[in-house]
Parts: C-alpha cells; sequence; structure tokens
C-alpha cells in the first residue's frame, strides 16, 4: 500500500470510529500536488523562465489558499534539487511571514514611559508610522481613539490600545506638544519581531534573524527538517 492509500484507508477507519461515537467527520480532499510544469520551470537553466516561473509558483500557491501553502511545504521536503527546494521555500517563506505580519499586532514605532497624564514619548523608531506622521519626543500622548489613557498604568493601556489593532488600521492620537494639541493619525505596522535597540530603533539583522526563525519554527511545527536558510 503506498502512502497516498494508506492515508485514505486511515482516515476512513478514523470515520468510522467517529462516527461510531456521534461525532461528525469530515473527509478532507486531497492536498494538490504542485503542478509538474511549474516545477520543470525552477529547473530551468533560463534564470527568467526561474523567475517567471517562481512567480507563476506564487500566484498557484494564493488561488489555492491554505492547501497551497500545504503543497508547497510538502515540496520543500520532496525536492531533491537543492536550487529548487531554496526557490520554493523563498516563496513560502514570503508567504508565512506576511501572513504573520497581517494578524500580528499593530505598532506605531515609539519608546514612551509615563507622564502626568498619558504617556511621553522618549524615542521614535526609524522608518515606522509615529516618524512618519511626525510624532517627536517629548510629545506626550494621551488619547488613543478618543479613550484618555486614564488607567494607573499608561503605558500599559497604551500597548493595549495599539496592539488591539491590526497593521493596516488606522489610529487616531490625541497629542500634546507645547502648549499645543494635536490631532495626529496614523496607519499602524507590524510589530516587529526583534526587541528594539536602547534608542528605539530595529537592527535589521537582528529583525531578519527573528523572522527566519519565525518561518523555521513554523515549518518544523509541520515536519519539515529540510528548510534552506534565507541568510546564504
Amino acid at each position: 500500500m503506498n502512502r497516498s492509500s494508506a492515508g485514505r484507508f486511515i482516515r476512513i477507519i478514523q470515520g468510522g470510529i467517529l462516527a461510531a461515537a456521534g461525532i461528525p467527520f469530515c473527509v478532507r480532499a486531497e492536498v494538490p500536488s504542485v503542478p509538474e510544469e511549474l516545477m520543470q520551470s525552477l529547473k530551468s537553466e533560463d534564470y527568467p523562465e526561474r523567475v517567471a516561473g517562481q512567480r507563476r509558483l506564487r500566484s498557484w500557491m494564493e488561488s489555492h489558499g491554505r492547501d497551497g501553502l500545504e503543497s508547497l511545504r510538502r515540496a520543500v521536503s520532496d525536492s531533491t534539487d537543492p536550487e529548487v527546494r531554496s526557490m520554493i521555500t523563498e516563496v513560502l517563506r514570503s508567504e508565512v511571514l506576511d501572513a504573520l505580519d497581517r494578524k500580528g499586532p499593530g505598532f506605531l514605532g515609539i519608546a514612551m514611559g509615563p507622564a502626568e497624564e498619558g504617556v511621553r514619548v522618549g524615542a521614535i523608531t526609524a522608518g515606522m508610522p509615529a516618524e512618519k506622521v511626525g510624532i517627536q519626543v517629548g510629545d506626550i500622548i494621551l488619547a488613543v481613539n478618543d479613550i484618555a489613557l486614564a488607567d494607573a498604568d499608561p503605558p500599559s493601556q497604551f500597548r493595549r490600545l495599539v496592539g488591539g489593532k491590526k497593521p493596516g488600521d488606522e489610529v487616531v492620537f490625541q497629542v500634546r506638544r507645547g502648549a499645543d494639541t494635536l490631532e495626529i493619525r496614523a496607519i499602524l505596522a507590524p510589530r516587529p519581531l526583534s526587541t528594539p535597540l536602547p534608542n528605539g530603533n530595529i537592527d535589521p539583522d537582528l529583525e531578519a534573524a527573528a523572522r527566519e526563525a519565525k518561518f523555521r519554527e513554523w515549518m518544523e511545527m509541520r515536519g519539515n527538517e529540510k528548510i534552506p536558510d534565507s541568510r546564504r
């Protein structure tokens, strides 16, 4: 009995046991294999064809949703060609980490401490939304989406309010700057996976390593051991 037949046999037995126990059971359709023509395009000696094949592979994966992810994960395990395995992994890594970013908490990009009211901005993370919308060191953030930062621990309240939003969400901050009170709108970014430096910035190498570790964890939880490293 081959692996595919054995898998179907096991699911039938499982279904019978669950049905006997009165538990609904749905036999899931087989996960599709990556089309052979796509795999062949990744082996082409013509570099533009390999790049085009990788783009088609991404489109194929996206059109199959979660099954597409699973198909690529299996292809990484099954491929014996290191270059092909690396190209498939690159597509898979990008999608897994993009999905993680989309689902993760929102991030403004400040270091902060308590103030008499709200929180005082102590540092700005370069390239993050706070910098882009002009929030400055020394600003005092009084409210998030009209919710006053008046808890016993305003920095924790700020993290809850911002972290409860998703990347791409727009958030309105009430900011005191000197004698002026401003309304500043920002589109939140994904929260970095690495710990910010003391100056509030993100070290690109540490962030790349943290993202690679998260992807490898995703793969290893699903049984993959042959995982090409993106930091080659």
